[in-house]
This record gives C-alpha cells, sequence and structure tokens, in this order.
C-alpha cells in the first residue's frame, strides 16, 4: 500500500491521481501509435485521448454520485466536484466518454470503427494502470479469503477500515491481470483483423465477462444498484455483451476490409 507517491514539504502527490494522470498519458500514446501504424489522424488520436480523459473523468464521478451515493452529495452538494474525496466508477467514465467520442468523430467526419478499435487497446492500458491506483489506496477491494495470494490491507486504507486484519481476494490485481490478457488479444486481433469493428467489439465483451467473473470476489458493498443479485457493473456487462455481439456480426459482414494484394489484383489489366 503506497497512498502517497511523493512527499515533500507541503508538496504531496497522491499515487491515485498520479497513476490516472500515467492512464491518461499511457492510453493516449498507444492509441496515436496505432493511429500513425494505421494510417488514421495523430492529431485525431490526440484529441481522442484527451476527450476520453476529461469526459470519462466527469462521467464516472457523475455515475458514482447518482448511483451510489445520491442521498449524501444531496446532503453535501459541495463535495459534488472534489473528486479527490474518492468516487469514480469506470462503466460511467466509459459510457460518457463513448458517447462524447463519436460525437465528435461525427463532427469531423471521420469513421467510427477504425478509432473506436484502436481506442479498445488503449482503454485496457488505461483500466491497468487505473487499478494500481485503486490498488495504492485500498478501494475496489474483495471479499475475505484464506488463499495463499490473500493480501491484508493497512487500517489505514478502505479495505482495512472495513475488514481489520482480515486476508482480503486482492482483486485490483485480478483486473489489472486481466487486462494484460486483453491487452495482448486486442493487440493481435488489431494486426490481424478482417473486418472494422472486430477489436472494439472483441474486448467489449471480453471486458464485460473478466469485470463480471471478478465482482463476484468483491467485498466492497457501495457498488450500486444490486438487481437478481447481479451488482450493477454486471448488469451494465450483460447488457454490453449483447451490444458487443450484435457489433461484431454486424459489422463483420458490412465492414470487410479488402487485403491490398487483392485489391491490386483486381485491378491489373487483362493480359
Amino acid at each position: 500500500m503506497f497512498p502517497i507517491l511523493f512527499e515533500k514539504g507541503a508538496i504531496v502527490v497522491p499515487t491515485f491521481y498520479a497513476m490516472m494522470a500515467i492512464a491518461s498519458i499511457a492510453g493516449t500514446y498507444v492509441i496515436y501509435y496505432f493511429a500513425k501504424k494505421e494510417g488514421l489522424s495523430r492529431v485525431i488520436a490526440l484529441d481522442l485521448g484527451m476527450i476520453g480523459t476529461v469526459t470519462g473523468i466527469i462521467g464516472a464521478r457523475i455515475f458514482h454520485i447518482v448511483i451510489e451515493y445520491p442521498w449524501y452529495y444531496l446532503e453535501h452538494p459541495s463535495y459534488t466536484w472534489q473528486i479527490w474525496r474518492g468516487g469514480l466508477v469506470w462503466y460511467g467514465g466509459m459510457i460518457t466518454a463513448a458517447f462524447c467520442i463519436i460525437a465528435y468523430l461525427r463532427y469531423r467526419n471521420q469513421p467510427f470503427l477504425p478509432y473506436l478499435d484502436i481506442l479498445a487497446i488503449g482503454i485496457c492500458v488505461v483500466l491497468f494502470f487505473g487499478r494500481i491506483g485503486c490498488f495504492s489506496v485500498g478501494c475496489c477491494y474483495g471479499q475475505p479469503t484464506h488463499l495463499h495470494w490473500a493480501l491484508v490491507f493497512p487500517s489505514y486504507s478502505e479495505a482495512g477500515r472495513q475488514f481489520p486484519g482480515i486476508p482480503l481476494h486482492p482483486t485490483q490485481l485480478y483486473e489489472m491481470a486481466s487486462m494484460v490478457v486483453l491487452f495482448a488479444i486486442a493487440v493481435t486481433i488489431e494486426n490481424r483483423k478482417t473486418f472494422y469493428g472486430q477489436t472494439v467489439a472483441t474486448i467489449l465483451v471480453l471486458y464485460a465477462v473478466a469485470r463480471g467473473v471478478i465482482e463476484i470476489f468483491r467485498g466492497d458493498a457501495d457498488r450500486g444498484i444490486f438487481f437478481l443479485g447481479l451488482s450493477t457493473s454486471q448488469l451494465i456487462g450483460v447488457f454490453n455483451i449483447g451490444v458487443g455481439i450484435a457489433l461484431y456480426l454486424y459489422c463483420r459482414t458490412r465492414y470487410r476490409i479488402t487485403p491490398p494484394s487483392a485489391v491490386s489484383a483486381a485491378t491489373l489489366p487483362d493480359r
């Protein structure tokens, strides 16, 4: 546990927010790299990184307030934008950023799917560093367990206050590991994809499955509305699986990528 990354006099750098900054920079770099590699606009790629960061934080905060603690913020309205107190929900950020990014691409008259494909790769990187931040402060923790890799969180952390001295599932590390796997899958698909939308549709489904499984081991009760035994994230994940499968099937038939060799052969004159 390392809630403070750097402290010198009056200068204090919380690890969580340092990881958020690193996540934004690293994710934007990945988007920029693949945009350059695939002949997409690097300027738009940088714009998407900035738009995703700003709107993602806003959406994650709004989702936390509306879904998890509406009455608390009605009683303490001045805390609404004090994000240093904690309170960001990933799915809220993802949904808000997705709408804003699609609106921006439409405004710039750019194709959605090629950019969404490379954004899916960048998101894996963002989530990886984001969960390092969660681990540093002990939020998004797991249920008690006696497994060999269980961790006891210090008393000053959120997990330690709720479960003092009790070994817990390190669900933050579970999600970090899943992001490494999804990143490798996303890069592989992107380098070999046969149609636009293949990468984003696949990652949309796989992340929902991975997150849904990890939610089973989560121990923090304040995870929004529960319905039919499912948390808010699991309910959204079920919806995302449906969207991802539908997107995959739709794009597979309508947005196939013609290999350069096939295009060249088609344009050769008859001999």
